[in-house]
């Protein structure tokens, strides 16, 4: 019996080894597989958060423009009966700055921001925000576009361009006001990331603020791209 036994256990030997060199190889090579397209995906993902993170942010920000106004924000301008002195306040983009825009309170009331922040007598100014995040060397998000819709036509126009958003007591109605073109129903300012992806946020002159998905094959979106952004 105590034979038979120890046979047993001699027979057994030869499955307590380990894993191989060859199957050693075969595990790293996944783990290496798996670990190279997780790190690869991991700069789109980043980039989209942030993206999605600097719209909702900017669309809020639009949003405080829009609430100030309607609340009065102002001390005594809010009992002023004068139409001329009620409190408005609103944002200003510029192309020649795609990382950063202007909070202001529109004090003369002509619906666009005449200061620059960074000047003295900046009373105008409230706030001028940067959107640059630099990671790595690379900006994680930028303004690429300020398009316009003017007599039921887009136009996202390439030059130097300047887009103020204001809205004025008792109304929630945004006042649109584009060097380029006027008037204008709606405005998108287009999103873009350091991957290429791209997010408007549109502001219709009903004062509706929302965020919409964007195609990256074309900086200069056509009529048909915009109108599809617009109805998504």
């Amino acid at each position: 019996m105590f034979n038979w036994i120890l046979k047993q256990k001699n027979s057994k030997k030869g499955y307590n080894k380990g894993l191989t060199f060859l199957e050693l190889i075969v595990v790293l090579g996944i783990f290496g597989t798996i670990a190279t397209v997780v790190l690869a995906n991991f700069g789109d993902f980043t980039s989209s958060v942030y993206l999605q993170n600097l719209s909702q942010d900017m669309a809020l920000k639009i949003k405080q423009a829009q609430i100030d106004s309607l609340s009065g924000k102002g001390g005594s301008m809010l009992f002023n009966p004068s139409a001329g002195l009620r409190p408005s306040y609103g944002v200003y983009f510029s192309t020649t700055n795609p990382t950063g825009f202007v909070y202001f309170k529109d004090l003369n009331n002509n619906g666009a921001f005449d200061e620059d922040c960074g000047n003295g007598g900046n009373i105008e100014c409230i706030d001028e925000i940067s959107i640059n995040a630099n990671i790595n060397g690379n900006n994680q998000g930028v303004i690429d576009g300020l398009c316009v819709k003017s007599l039921g036509d887009w136009t996202c126009p390439p030059v130097d361009d300047k887009l103020n958003i204001t809205f004025r007591r008792p109304y929630s109605d945004a006042l649109i006001n584009s060097y380029y073109a006027n008037p204008i129903s709606t405005t998108a300012i287009v999103l873009k990331s350091s991957k290429g992806q791209k997010k408007a946020i549109l502001v219709s002159s009903l004062g509706e603020i929302s965020i919409r998905n964007i195609s990256s094959a074309n900086n200069n979106l056509t009529l048909e791209q915009m109108a599809i952004v617009e109805n998504f």
